[in-house]
């Protein structure tokens, strides 16, 4: 990881993404988004009404969540926001009728900030961010914690090694 420096610049951008249990972010400097080198990350799980949000709500609310907690970075700074949620191109500046919707773009106006689309296929980092509050059942990836007890197998590690 590797602090940014908002003078030198070098562009900075905070790449987001949610999924059903919660969000992730992360921000970089770089030439490019692929090339940014990450200063800072983010996950957090969604509460229980959060849940129930629309996608796009809560691709909005990562931005939104991304912006809160990485705020001590980016408050005096020029970036760009990176999404894989394309209808989220528009949200700052946007009239949605949704009183939700109309504070989250008052808030991203706040920033010095535009917001792009790209395919999700790359963004890995915010990807594995936003599932980290996965239940171990739905995400392929789950590693177990080594402290937990493993009920399935009964046999002591000593039995395994032992001559009989």
């Amino acid at each position: 990881m590797k602090p940014v420096d908002c003078k030198s610049g070098v562009p900075i951008w905070v790449i987001t993404d949610a999924l059903l249990s919660g969000c992730g972010a992360w921000v970089g400097q770089g030439d490019t988004p692929e090339t940014a080198r990450p200063a800072a990350l983010h996950s957090r799980k969604f509460t229980d009404a959060q849940h129930n949000y629309r996608t796009s709500d809560k691709e909005a609310l990562a931005i939104i969540d991304a912006l809160s907690a990485l705020n001590h970075i980016l408050r005096d700074a020029e970036f760009t926001i990176v999404t894989d949620h394309q209808p989220l191109t528009r949200l700052k500046g946007a009239n949605e009728l949704s009183g939700r919707r109309i504070r989250w773009g008052n808030l991203i106006s706040a920033y010095t900030a535009k917001i792009v689309y790209h395919s999700g296929k790359w963004n890995y980092l915010a990807d594995a961010l936003s599932r980290l509050h996965e239940e171990p059942d739905n995400n392929p990836h789950y590693a177990k914690d080594p402290t937990e007890e493993d009920n399935d197998d009964t046999t002591p590690i000593y039995a395994l090694f032992s001559r009989p």
